[in-house]
Formats: structure tokens, C-alpha cells, sequence
């Protein structure tokens, strides 16, 4: 293990259990939401809000609801454009009756999942640094993105997608 991998997972180590909890919670939805349209999408707003809230909380910092929910709502945005297309290969598997509902449920709980933990690290990464300031939600969101890596998620997708395990 590297010098860089052992002080992040130090640093993650103290919001695990959030960031697993709400990493579960989204990818139990992605199960009915694989066939149900919109239903995920709707329910991982409230579990990304949650986990911001907690996330916050456990780093001492004050933020409200209001603040937390505008940035899960940025965040999905500034994602939609890959989500988007990833849900609509979902959907065209789950055209296909019963075949293709399980490997609908998978992809669709998988990519729920990971998203969810890529933004968790990065709400972490955020909240860890000293000199931020809390007030503007569109840099919060652009710092998020920034931190989550468009090129980095699409390439952990394709790699779930080829098969290759979840990381942790």
C-alpha cells in the first residue's frame, strides 16, 4: 500500500460508515429503480442529502438542509449527461422481459452505488479542507465534480462493466 493510499484511507476511514451506509441504500434502490423510471433518480437525492448532512456533521462543520440538497441537486446535474445514458442502456435492458431485468437490477445498482461512494470521498475531501467557505453552492458543486473526476467515474464504470471487481 502506498504512502498516499494509506493517508486516504485513513482519512476515509472516519466517514465509512456513512459512506457505506448511504453507498447500500443507493445501490438497494437501483433494484426496483432498474425498472421503475425515475424512482431512483428521485430516492438517491435524499440519500445523497442525508449523507451530506452526516458527512458535514462528522467534520464539524454547520450546514443546512436547504445547502446540502441544492448541492446533491448540482452534483446529479452535473453528472446527468453520463447518468443519463447509463439509465437509458438500463432501460432498454429491462425491455427485455425477465432476461433482462437481472442484469438491469445489477447495472443499475452498481452504477447508484458507485456514484454514491465517489461522491461521499469527494464531500470528504471537501469538508477535510480548512479553508473553505460553505456559502456558495456552485463552487461547492464544481469542486465536487472536479474531485470526482468525469474521466475517473467513466472509467471505474467500464471497469465494473468489464467485470473487474467493486473497489473499496
Amino acid at each position: 500500500m502506498t504512502d498516499q493510499n494509506k493517508s486516504d484511507q485513513d482519512k476515509y476511514g472516519k466517514y465509512s460508515g456513512i459512506i457505506n451506509k448511504a453507498t447500500w441504500a443507493a445501490g438497494g434502490i437501483g433494484v426496483p429503480g432498474a425498472l421503475f423510471f425515475g424512482l431512483d433518480v428521485t430516492v438517491m437525492a435524499g440519500i445523497w442529502a442525508t449523507m451530506i448532512l452526516s458527512i458535514a456533521d462528522k467534520s464539524g462543520r454547520e450546514i443546512d438542509k436547504t445547502w446540502a440538497a441544492k448541492v446533491a441537486s448540482g452534483v446529479a446535474t452535473g453528472i446527468a449527461a453520463y447518468v443519463g445514458g447509463s439509465k437509458l442502456a438500463v432501460g432498454i435492458l429491462g425491455w427485455i422481459p425477465v432476461v433482462g431485468w437481472i442484469p438491469a437490477m445489477a447495472v443499475n445498482s452498481t452504477l447508484n452505488a458507485w456514484f454514491t461512494r465517489n461522491l461521499g470521498h469527494a464531500m470528504v475531501d471537501m469538508f477535510e479542507r480548512e479553508n473553505f467557505e460553505f456559502t456558495d453552492v456552485s463552487n461547492a458543486v464544481s469542486i465536487i465534480l472536479t474531485s470526482m473526476g468525469g474521466d475517473k467515474i467513466k472509467g471505474q464504470v467500464q471497469d465494473v462493466m468489464a467485470g473487474k471487481p467493486f473497489p473499496s
